[in-house]
């Protein structure tokens, strides 16, 4: 491992980010029970309010919730920017943030029994703002008050500001579902929403946080400069152009769009065939199932991105089987994978160094914490689970209820994981303050 560059003594302490990380899982079984529940209704429309709570839960409960707690864990450690009483900071946007994701998820549940409760989604939107715009303000003041120039602090800077325009067109679309007024939002506001959160957010931050997790964890050559001063910068201007679509003259807005489409599959087809290269291209190469998660990851972007090529020269499915199928296989197939994979090296690393950074020399190391045949395991349900969503496409009756069931035990078992290393350093942060020292 290599932790060269690194200022881990600026690390927040670990209960401001352990709770993300253990709330995330819970989601992810949500998320099953949600698919196995919903049944073929699920797949109804590609905008439907079932298959937006779920997509929520996962975007949301899932993806957000560890970003969160992934963004404080690096802003210190790895750009030296320091969130003042980050345990009040996280407390102040983690318990609004999952009561509104919750209150999102009901509103959305109860437009499926044709009930309008606005009270819900005016709840999600009061809670949400709050939660969010706390979150971008406090970390945009720490990294634009930062003097020091890096390519990550100006990769964060717009990965964060991506989440500023993908946030506010969700945020705008919750209005519209207060106000009645939600299809004057269609379908320009809705695709907005979809590109910020999906490429802007989410692809962004996993290309910032892998530049640093892939070389420090799996010991493999740094990813080219390059590649970090350029591949976030070209999505985020490609976001930006697709938010001016409307000024472009009605027949050239297919090919506009068109082309923001490909120069997206080319990013990410070009940062998954490079990843995988880094990867087999390890210095100690060592036996580690959390490789299992990243390549499935890389693969199911290629996918996606070589889907997403094809499609727009040789369509071969309907538009609506073609969203469902893209959107699970960058989500879940990319997304969640990738991000599963991390928290098995982020939860443990912090949960042994806390502890023995302090002098607890004996705190067990992180192959003892988690030892493979449990992540191996819960790949094993996750790979199963991913699978059958993606046939669920094509014959929900069959596969809808059994790819909810493996995605409830997957997070189940995730989130068992997960605990059992901070149980490990909730055992030696008691010892360490039965020795005195200075807390962490």
């Amino acid at each position: 491992m290599d932790l060269s560059g690194l200022s881990m003594h600026q690390a927040p302490p670990f209960r401001a980010v352990y709770r993300f990380f253990l709330t995330a899982p819970l989601f992810i079984s949500a998320a099953g029970i949600y698919l196995a529940v919903g049944g073929t209704a699920l797949f109804d429309t590609h905008i439907s309010s079932l298959l937006a709570g779920f997509v929520h839960l996962v975007t949301l409960g899932f993806l957000t919730m560890v970003m969160f707690g992934a963004i404080m864990q690096m802003m210190p450690v790895m750009v030296g920017a320091i969130i003042p009483r980050p345990l009040l900071f996280s407390s102040l946007v983690y318990i609004p943030f999952t009561l509104g994701l919750l209150f999102l998820v009901s509103g959305f549940i109860a437009n499926i029994f044709d009930l309008v409760l606005p009270g819900l989604f005016f709840a999600a939107f009061v809670l949400l703002f709050f939660s969010i715009g706390l979150y971008i303000t406090t970390i945009l003041s720490r990294l634009f008050g930062f003097k020091v120039k890096s390519l990550i602090l100006m990769n964060l800077k717009l990965v964060v500001i991506s989440l500023i325009f993908a946030a506010g067109a969700g945020l705008l679309l919750v209005y519209g579902r207060i106000s009645g007024n939600f299809f004057a939002f269609e379908p320009g506001m809705l695709s907005l929403h979809l590109y910020w959160v999906m490429a802007g957010w989410v692809f962004s931050l996993i290309n910032v946080v892998s530049f640093q997790i892939v070389p420090m964890f799996y010991v493999t050559p740094e990813y080219p400069v390059h590649m970090k001063k350029f591949n976030i910068p070209v999505i985020f201007l490609t976001g930006l152009l697709f938010s001016f679509a409307w000024v472009i003259p009605e027949p050239f807005v297919e090919l506009y769009k068109t082309l923001v489409g490909v120069v997206w599959a080319l990013s990410a087809f070009y940062f998954s065939v490079f990843t995988l290269s880094r990867l087999s291209n390890r210095k100690r190469k060592l036996p580690d199932n959390t490789l299992l998660f990243w390549k499935l990851s890389m693969v199911m972007l290629v996918l996606v991105s070589l889907l997403w090529l094809f499609d727009t020269a040789y369509p071969v499915i309907s538009r609506e089987k073609f969203f469902l199928v893209s959107g699970i296989l960058f989500l879940v197939g990319f997304a969640v994978s990738l991000v599963n994979a991390m928290m098995y090296k982020i939860i443990p690393f912090l949960s042994w160094f806390h502890p023995a950074g302090k002098g607890i020399m004996d705190t067990p190391n992180m192959k003892e914490m988690l030892p493979d045949k449990k992540i191996r395991l819960q790949f094993i349900i996750y790979f199963a689970a991913l699978l059958f969503l993606l046939l669920s496409v094509f014959y929900p009756a069959l596969f809808l209820l059994p790819a909810g069931t493996l995605f409830i035990i997957s997070g189940i078992l995730l989130w068992m994981n997960l605990y059992g290393c901070v149980k490990v350093y909730k055992v030696f942060y008691e010892k360490k303050q039965n020795m005195n020292i200075p807390n962490s």
